[in-house]
């Protein structure tokens, strides 16, 4: 089982940070992130284009690194991250950059065979009925003649994919779907499109259809009950969500973090940050 994150840069900016003036910040949340995961899994691998490399990855004692340019349109900014599992041939474990886990959490998932999927969590449509805008139902034909999801099977809910674990059976399917939107997404063929649908309705939908069994690090239970932060707080998981990772605050929080818990690595703030200076950001 591979464990594996991704980030690429875009001329435009990404996401959450349009302009490319908060850029520099992503370095406080991809390093306690990593320093989270390789205490208790071990060998961790970054992909990602040169430009993220040379901007502020370089800064971090990643285990492995391996560069994929970046041939896509920010439009489609997380097609990079599907890039990055496709470019991996075991099984797989993506984290997102803004994910901090505090305890052995992927366990279930790396060391039995119970699971096809591993999510985040899996969200009932309602809570964010904008995010598909009615996707399904718009593309009812192209999905069912395209096998992704037969008509009237769809139950309204999709993934969060903050995690993403992949076994070899459902990497195959996820692509072989993601493979089919994607272009007709681009073209217009396809109404309502975005690039979240590619991977979390995506996911959630080659899912249900080929009835893969899909283990979420936080229960909707937890998710309902408590709200996503102390959800994430019960199991050890903790989500930077949207642009928290560049709020001022957020950032010295982290800071204080790896300080305290990874004292060994205070140095690498020092450095990136007497650099920073130096380069006048």
């Amino acid at each position: 089982m591979r464990i594996i994150q991704s980030f690429a840069e875009f001329e435009e900016g990404g996401l959450y940070n349009k302009d490319n003036k908060k850029g520099y910040l992503n370095f406080y949340s991809f390093l306690l992130s990593y320093l989270t995961l390789n205490r208790y899994y071990g060998h961790v691998t970054m992909i990602c284009n040169e430009s993220a490399y040379n901007s502020f990855i370089r800064y971090i004692p990643y285990d492995e690194i391996i560069f994929l340019e970046n041939k896509n349109d920010v439009k489609f900014w997380n097609i990079y991250k599907i890039d990055a599992l496709k470019s991996i041939k075991e099984d797989v474990i993506h984290v997102d950059s803004d994910v901090f886990i505090f305890g052995e959490i992927f366990h279930e998932f790396i060391f039995t065979n119970n699971w096809d999927v591993m999510v985040q969590d899996i969200i009932p449509l309602e809570y964010h009925s904008h995010f598909t805008n009615g996707f399904v139902g718009k593309n009812e034909n192209f999905l069912h003649n395209n096998g992704i999801i037969s008509r009237g099977l769809y139950d309204g809910r999709f993934t969060s994919c903050g995690t993403l674990g992949l076994t070899a059976r459902s990497k195959e399917k996820y692509f072989e779907a993601v493979d089919k939107l994607y272009p007709a997404m681009k073209s217009k063929e396809l109404v309502a499109g975005n690039s979240l649908i590619l991977e979390e309705l995506t996911l959630y939908l080659v899912s249900l259809m080929n009835k893969f069994r899909v283990l979420q690090v936080l229960s909707r239970d937890s998710m309902t009950n408590l709200g996503p932060q102390q959800a994430g707080n019960q199991n050890k998981y903790t989500h930077m969500w949207f642009s928290s990772k560049f709020d001022k605050r957020n950032v010295e929080l982290i800071k204080r973090k790896i300080r305290i818990e990874f004292p060994h690595y205070r140095k690498l703030i020092d450095k990136y940050e007497m650099e920073l200076v130096e380069n006048k950001i």
